[in-house]
């Protein structure tokens, strides 16, 4: 028997009245919300390596902000091998034939633009990048070693722009120390083992390892462009800031934070934020202390497999959250999601949470903050003009808080959406302070009865809503059917559960539906419910009559 089918109809509206073992949860009409514009929009650059010269396959990689600025063009990574300046490294013996680059002891400086490849070790020593022109400087890795005792191991101090390119099959490393000794003149000055105060470009092929032992990994100033390379990053606070903006098309990214694992935190003159955070592509392995992903404006996630580990919010926006396609798998966090405006157009998002799955509120990130005696603090609170949008995609939520916790309103127009909710009854499986519009999509959320709440009488389509007058133990297994024995929906509790949601074009009004309880299910699963199997024997617990 096949279970949880979506025809692209919808039913008619309903109200539903439980007997027996359930009871009546209220529903109220809502209004629609619009759809943000999006805010960023990538192509990605495929690459190869010709003849020694590494170059553009096909594609451009135009990491637009909402300035329209770009990041990078074919003619960054496009380059003639017979051009490029040789810069080879040894402790007290760093050569090059340029007069472009200057040795001072272990500090190499490489004073105008242009491509230069470097190879070779440095125990106490420092690439500098200090362009007198504002041309591209592309740094063309291929094993490099570097470490330093008193600052950044690889400094940009001036340039138009910057592209590390890391060659195919090397393996690079920077390592900085876990104080920096500072000029007088540094009031602003380096604090992570790759630093650009111009736009960074990561890109090739190769390896590069990154020890952030003072605060960050890698950090640029302006914007920070990554579109290949496998970079592993392991800092004390943030492992890959973008200050303006941070756009990943491509690569295998692995980070270790003490902080956020990837950030943007620019601000305008007038102090409001423009930090925005793109994920087109890639795959990101990332641990964090704090948030996995945080933006002061936006993030967007269109592509990728991500795997997130936070000790606050996995992905963090104070703006605006949008996700369009990829794989999201939050293995812990406080909260998953959070942001004013979160929107999901489509991708297989699992969350783990030991507060809220999804929070739509307004404000900066507080939610993890620790209050007096330790309790955290939510400060990310309702301000009125929050909304969540749900049309595509496939949500899981295993919460200890609300599952998804709106403060504002959302619409549901398409998507499967599972919610194992808290069994305390301060929180809820559902949460929605506004309206809560449903159509063509499946919702299941279970979880306790003390706030349990539903979508609105008004939607496009019915929704019943049960609570037990007992909570029941993980790994019951509720069946929903017709009178005449069809299934809809199988669903089995990961934990103990005293109510449960649940909508679906599936659902008619003026039919009768069965709760059972204790069926045997064959068949996969999706967070609990039934996907693709059947179910046979159970108890009737109750009847439920829409109308």
């Amino acid at each position: 028997m096949h279970l949880v089918r979506i025809p692209a109809t919808l039913s008619t509206r309903f109200r539903s009245r439980v007997a027996q073992a359930v009871v009546v949860v209220a529903l109220t009409a809502c209004s629609a919300v619009t759809e943000p514009e999006s805010i960023i929009t990538n192509d990605v650059v495929t690459t190869t390596e010709v003849s020694g010269a590494e170059t553009e396959a096909s594609g451009s990689a135009l990491a637009a902000t909402d300035s329209g600025e770009t990041q990078l063009t074919s003619a960054d990574v496009d380059w003639d091998g017979s051009d490029e300046i040789t810069i080879t490294l040894s402790d007290g013996e760093s050569r090059s034939d340029s007069t472009n680059v200057t040795i001072d002891g272990d500090v190499i400086t490489i004073g105008a633009s242009g491509t230069y490849r470097v190879s070779g070790a440095l125990s106490d020593g420092q690439i500098v990048v200090d362009a007198v022109d504002d041309g591209l400087v592309r740094l063309v890795l291929n094993g490099i070693d570097v470490t330093n005792s008193t600052t950044a191991p690889l400094l940009v101090e001036n340039a138009g722009e910057v592209v590390v390119w890391l060659a195919d099959g090397s393996q690079n490393r920077l390592d900085d120390p876990v104080s920096y000794v500072f000029a007088d003149s540094e009031a602003d000055g380096p604090n992570a083992a790759l630093y650009s105060t111009a736009r960074l470009t990561i890109a090739g092929t190769g390896s590069l390892a990154v020890e952030g032992n003072f605060t960050d990994g890698i950090t640029s100033k302006d914007d920070l462009v990554i579109i290949g390379g496998a970079i592993s990053v392991t800092a004390i606070d943030d492992g890959i800031r973008g200050k303006d903006s941070l756009v990943v098309n491509d690569g295998t990214i692995s980070v270790q934070a003490g902080g956020d694992a990837l950030t943007s935190d620019g601000s305008d003159a007038d102090g409001t934020g423009i930090g925005i955070i793109a994920i087109n592509g890639g795959t990101l392995d990332l641990s964090a202390g704090t948030d996995g992903i945080d933006a002061v404006d936006a993030v967007e996630i269109n592509g990728g497999v991500l795997s997130i580990a936070a000790g606050d919010d996995a992905v963090h926006a104070d703006a605006s959250l949008s996700v369009n396609g990829g794989a999201i798998q939050v293995t812990s966090s406080y909260e998953g999601l959070e942001s004013a405006i979160v929107t999901i157009t489509g991708a297989d998002i699992n969350i783990v949470s030991s507060d809220d799955g999804i929070n739509v509120a307004g404000g900066n990130d507080g939610s993890g903050s620790a209050g007096p005696g330790g309790d955290r603090q939510d400060n990310f609170a309702g301000t009125g003009n929050q909304y969540a949008e749900i049309s595509g995609g496939t949500i899981v939520v295993y919460s200890d808080g609300d599952g998804i916790d709106i403060n504002g309103s959302i619409t549901i127009t398409g998507g499967t959406i599972v919610v194992n909710g808290p069994t305390a009854n301060n929180n809820g499986a559902l949460d929605v302070d506004g309206s809560f519009e449903i159509s063509n999509a499946l919702l299941v959320a279970a979880g306790s009865a003390g706030m349990a709440e539903s979508p609105d009488q008004g939607s496009g389509q019915p929704s019943l809503s049960v609570q037990f007058q007992a909570p029941h133990p993980a790994r019951t297994v509720i069946q929903i059917a017709t009178e005449d024995g069809t299934t809809i929906a199988v669903f089995e509790s990961s934990k103990s559960i005293q109510s449960i949601v649940f909508s679906s074009p599936e659902l008619s009004a003026g039919t009768n539906y069965v709760i059972s309880l204790g069926a045997a299910i064959d068949g996969g699963t999706l967070g609990g419910l039934v996907i693709d199997g059947s179910a046979t024997g159970g108890t009737a617990a109750g009847t439920v009559s829409t109308s």
